[in-house]
C-alpha cells in the first residue's frame, strides 16, 4: 500500500503474543490499520462480525477448540474477507483443509515483510474485486 492510499483494515488472529506483536508491527509499517487482535477462533469470528476487516491475518494453531480454519469457514459463511494464513506448522493436511477456505495467501512462520507485502497487496485487489 503507498502512503497516499486509504488504510487496509486487519484483524490479526495469532495466540502467540510476541508473533501477534511482530505482525502488528509489520502490518503498520504496510501502512495498513490493525481494527482488532483475537487470540481465539470465538473471539475472532466475533471481532470480524463487528469490524469488518478487509483483511484478516489468520493463525491455524488457536486457543481453544476451534482452529483458524475454522474460524475462517464461519466468518466466509456471513463475510467475503481475504485471508492470510500464517502458520507454524505447513503440513499438508492443515494446506488442503485450508485450501477448502480460498485463502489469499499461505505463509509460514517466520513471515518476512517482503513476503507479507506481497500478500497485502493481493488481499487488496482480492477485496477491492468484491
Amino acid at each position: 500500500m503507498s502512503k497516499g492510499e486509504e488504510k487496509a483494515r486487519v484483524l490479526i488472529v495469532e495466540d502467540e503474543m510476541i508473533q501477534m506483536l511482530l505482525l502488528k508491527r509489520f502490518y503498520e509499517t504496510l501502512h495498513c490499520e490493525v481494527v482488532g487482535t483475537a487470540t481465539s477462533a470465538e473471539e475472532a469470528i466475533k471481532i470480524a462480525m463487528e469490524q469488518k476487516p478487509e483483511i484478516i491475518s489468520m493463525d491455524i494453531f488457536l486457543e481453544g477448540e476451534k482452529d483458524g480454519i475454522q474460524a475462517t469457514e464461519e466468518i466466509c459463511m456471513e463475510e467475503k474477507i481475504p485471508v492470510i494464513y500464517i502458520t507454524g506448522n505447513s503440513d499438508d493436511f492443515h494446506y488442503q483443509r485450508a485450501l477448502k477456505t480460498g485463502f489469499t495467501a499461505y505463509l509460514s512462520k517466520p513471515v518476512s515483510l517482503d513476503e507479507l507485502h506481497s500478500a497485502v497487496e493481493k488481499a487488496v485487489q482480492s477485496h477491492s474485486a468484491t
